[in-house]
């Protein structure tokens, strides 16, 4: 028998009171998942995904439990297909049919924290009786009281942030990747009262067009900031699936990657139909956002990526669609990009372009770079330039 156990949190961040909990699981397991949601089930707002999963892989460095521990994005790929949270019976079942084939002996079990053992927070769960009967659950202990939110109060409060009292908190090595990107800093407006998906109210949800892409309509009313509810609203939505970007910098010959091609969307706004972009794709089903860049910058570009740093998650047009877009930059050997690529069978016709990043940075300034994400992902490397260099050192 091979037993698997699911650690599903937000993780934001992922605390020494998670450790506890794995050390107390490690020697029920084969290995341990750690799952960090991607959405949160009543809508509070988390650090990006992928700033979540490079803590919790921080967090793994520290640690040698006598399992294995890996940090599975499965909730990335299963909220990208539906616009609801990822609940743990939905995350057991897809796991359950993802691992299934690979073991034929496999025991899947739930690693239950000691907050959500409480019965009235268990009560709550979705669909909690079944997962009882289907898989097999562990309860850690509280033997310590170390949670996230606590972190996040000495990190978002007023004065200087304390290192050594982060650390008391948070594994050294989660709080040295906290301090270096800059989450959790306090926010410079106070938005008060701060609503989220509780404060609206769906009266009606329709799919009002279901091909290739898909358009619904809802029929709501929201909160008003002077108190009170707006009157039902119509709203139509197009719906897509999340998309991932990434741009390929070569720091040792201080170069990025773009690739063009043709847009529709593009030449129906009146614009030159073939940009100049980052490297993009649209999320399929089983892949995390880093899979998908490692392999759209090899059929887009012909590059091999290195590390992968996460730049933001934004809506691009979130007026009229539901797209998520997630930023990462890849490090890249610029020396191997050249030529004409794309999927014959999708039509792409695709040219890369190896510009200086000073080159790049003209480009934008002149306003020939001008979609969303090649925008974005070059103001961040602009402002984040000095501190690459330093930490990825290309002369090494």
């Amino acid at each position: 028998m091979f037993r698997i156990g699911v650690l599903g949190s937000a993780f934001d961040p992922p605390t020494k009171g998670h450790v506890d909990v794995i050390e107390q699981a490690a020697t029920r397991f084969d290995l341990i998942l750690l799952v960090p949601s991607a959405r949160h089930a009543f809508g509070k707002r988390s650090q990006p995904f992928a700033h979540r999963v490079a803590m919790l892989q921080a967090l793994c460095e520290t640690l040698n439990p006598p399992c294995a521990l890996e940090v599975s994005t499965i909730e990335a790929t299963l909220a990208a297909n539906s616009n609801s949270p990822v609940y743990t019976f939905d995350l057991l079942t897809a796991l359950e049919a993802q691992l299934g084939p690979a073991y034929s002996n496999l025991e899947l079990g739930f690693i239950r924290g000691p907050d959500n053992a409480d019965p009235k927070v268990w009560q709550n769960f979705y669909r909690a009786a079944e997962i009882e009967q289907h898989w097999p659950i562990f309860t850690a202990k509280q033997r310590i009281r170390f949670r996230s939110s606590d972190a996040r109060v000495l990190l978002q409060g007023p004065a200087r942030v304390d290192r050594d009292a982060l650390c008391t908190i948070l594994p050294d090595r989660v709080v040295d990747y906290i301090l270096a990107n800059d989450l959790y800093a306090p926010s410079a407006l106070n938005r008060v009262p701060h609503y989220n998906q509780q404060d609206v109210q769906v009266l009606e949800h329709e799919r009002c067009y279901d091909g290739f892409f898909k358009m619904d309509r809802y029929q709501l009313q929201h909160r008003r900031f002077a108190g009170g509810w707006t009157h039902t609203l119509s709203r139509e939505i197009f719906l897509r699936t999340k998309a991932v970007a990434m741009l390929p910098v070569d720091l040792q010959r201080q170069q990025i990657v773009l690739v063009e091609q043709f847009r529709i969307g593009a030449y129906a706004a009146g614009f030159s139909p073939w940009m100049l972009e980052i490297v993009a794709g649209i999320l399929e089903d089983g892949e995390s956002p880093e899979e998908l860049v490692r392999r759209e910058a090899m059929e887009e570009a012909g590059l091999e990526v290195g590390a992968l740093l996460p730049v933001c998650q934004y809506l691009p047009s979130p007026g009229g669609s539901s797209e998520e877009l997630e930023i990462f930059c890849g490090l890249v050997d610029a020396s191997t990009a050249q030529g004409i690529h794309g999927l014959e069978a999708e039509g792409e016709d695709i040219r890369v372009h190896v510009v200086s990043i000073d080159q790049a940075l003209d480009l934008l300034q002149d306003g020939e770079l001008n979609n969303a994400a090649t925008i974005i992902a070059l103001q961040w490397l602009q402002l984040n330039l000095p501190r690459l260099l330093k930490e990825h050192n290309p002369c090494d």
